[in-house]
């Protein structure tokens, strides 16, 4: 079978997100090299070039629309895709956290947690020498801030699994932390709002117990999104927030609740402002609302996309009974 791809152009998350619009084209793996370098020209050519702040793809999709840019692409390909009519499947999300079996017979590779995106000194040095011992000294990294050790023998596996426990590091994580994802916020980025790692592990102590299947909890230091945010279950956007007696600004959190992809994808909706640890707390209510409340093998964004933003706000005020 050959494989193929669906097209989609202007997406981008920070303050002013789209979702990535279909062109309704498939293209196959030997024309991508040649489709991507004719869109980079089209935006090099027609990109706004006055204005900083409108000098995203997104914006260009937004003035021509899809029609038009499809136009422009295909004169410029000499071969044309065909036509695609391609619908989404339901979010079937993979972290390569755990032991995998890979394509080369007898080989596999471990999907190493990384709590928080944050590691140590001896930790990556542990994971090197892991490496170099018992696979071909090549560590890959994830979006989701994980690690990745290949090439291991199947005899190796459990020396692996032993040198992974050494350095506190783990390949099945909770649920809390193999969802959590934290941009590296005002420790070390100008924008940052909020010290995310910090709080991240927060909320990785406080909430770790909680018996949920499948949660990604986001935080972003600012509206920049680099932590992805917009497209969690619960994103957590990095404010400051007035304290009206000592007339301060302290961190917060704005909280968003219910984003994703695949199928209906959508952004997480903006439910409330407040305080770092008010946000923690009304984090671990909604959760166990959640738990409490959900129907039979339903996930978070479907649990959410059933309450109003006020319904969702009473969730974060209580307990469950």
């Amino acid at each position: 079978d050959e494989i193929g791809f669906d097209l989609l152009v202007g997406g981008g998350l920070s303050s002013s997100p789209r979702f990535g619009k279909s062109l309704g084209l498939l293209v196959m793996e030997d024309q991508i090299k040649d489709v991507c370098i004719a869109i980079l020209e089209i935006f090099r050519d027609y990109g706004n070039r006055s204005n900083r702040s409108r000098s995203r793809f997104k914006f260009l999709i937004d003035d021509w629309g899809i029609e038009r840019f499809n136009k422009v692409l295909e004169d410029k390909l000499s071969e044309k895709p065909d036509k695609l009519d391609f619908k989404y499947p339901k979010y079937n999300y993979k972290d390569h956290i755990g032991t995998f079996e890979q394509k080369q017979a007898g080989y596999y590779y471990k999907g190493i947690s990384v709590p928080c995106g944050r590691i140590y000194s001896d930790q990556i040095k542990g994971l090197a020498e892991l490496s170099s011992n018992f696979g071909n000294g090549i560590l890959k990294t994830t979006a989701m801030q994980n690690i990745i050790i290949l090439n291991i023998p199947e005899k190796h596996l459990d020396d692996v699994d032993q040198g992974i426990s050494k350095i506190r590091l783990s390949t099945v994580p909770s649920p809390i932390e193999r969802g959590l994802v934290c941009c590296v916020g005002r420790d070390l980025c100008k924008y940052g709002l909020a010290h995310t790692k910090d709080w991240g592990t927060d909320i990785l102590n406080k909430m770790n117990g909680l018996y949920i299947d499948d949660i990604k909890i986001h935080v972003t230091g600012c509206p920049h999104s680099c932590a992805c945010h917009l497209i969690a279950d619960i994103g957590l956007q990095g404010v400051l927030i007035k304290d009206k007696e000592e007339d301060i600004k302290e961190e917060g959190f704005e909280i968003l609740v219910g984003g994703g992809l695949g199928e209906n994808p959508t952004f997480g909706r903006r439910i409330k402002r407040v305080p770092v640890e008010e946000a923690k707390l009304l984090v671990q209510n909604l959760l166990n609302n959640y738990i409490k409340n959900r129907n039979n093998g339903e996930s978070f964004k479907e649990f959410c996309s059933k309450y109003t933003e006020e319904e969702i706000s009473n969730f974060m005020n209580y307990l469950p009974i």
